[in-house]
């Protein structure tokens, strides 16, 4: 498991990655969790720790298909918070460089730091729209 932060339109995310492994095969999920600038009654690091655990979550929830939304301590409404599968990812990717799809516009328009990072939930909304984007483009 690795942890790193990046930044993406002046926001801090945590990036998780899970991994497992056994012998020459192994697959990986990630979870990203946006840093809050600032929180009532949590110092900078609880901050991050907190952003870096909801991170873990998300990715070892995508690594075993876990419907991670309903634990005791969410607090949002979210229905998925879960990320789009390795072939979502792979099949997103190859939309938008087979078709000289501009990546960080689209990243914009789905509220997305990276294509790995987009929500289970919203992966028909980001197919419709490259979709929209090829007919228009014709």
């Amino acid at each position: 498991m690795t942890d790193d932060i990046v930044a993406v339109n002046s926001m801090l995310y945590v990036k998780s990655v899970v991994t497992m492994s056994g012998g020459e095969e192994s697959i990986s999920a990630t979870g990203f969790a946006r840093e809050s600038e600032s929180k009532k009654g949590m110092d900078e690091s609880q901050i991050t720790g907190s952003a870096s655990s909801y991170a873990r979550k998300y990715a070892f929830c995508g690594l075993f298909a876990i419907d991670g939304e309903k634990d005791a301590d969410s607090r949002d409404n979210n229905d998925d918070v879960g990320t789009i599968t390795e072939d979502q990812v792979t099949e997103l990717h190859a939309i938008i460089s087979d078709n000289d799809i501009d990546n960080k516009a689209f990243l914009k328009y789905m509220n997305a730091p990276s294509i790995e990072a987009i929500l289970s939930k919203d992966y028909a909304k980001a197919k419709a729209a490259l979709d929209k984007k090829i007919k228009g483009a014709k």
